[in-house]
């Protein structure tokens, strides 16, 4: 019996949306510090994450 399909996002997926998710947040008003706290990275670490981020195209309107 096969897995089942569409269960989890690969690896690559789910880090694209971790790094969509951290610009979302920051973009709503949420600071470093607490980017830090949400993802249990740290403070710099949630810099880097929304920097690499806002450096992925942009989301097609289709998805």
């Amino acid at each position: 019996m096969s897995a089942p399909q569409n269960r989890a996002p690969d690896g690559e997926e789910a880090r694209i949306a971790r790094l969509r998710e951290a610009v979302r947040l920051r973009d709503s008003g949420m600071t470093f510090t607490q980017l830090g706290d949400h993802f249990d990275v740290g403070r710099e670490r949630a810099k880097i994450l929304v920097e690499r981020g806002r450096k992925l195209p942009p989301v097609d309107a289709a998805e």
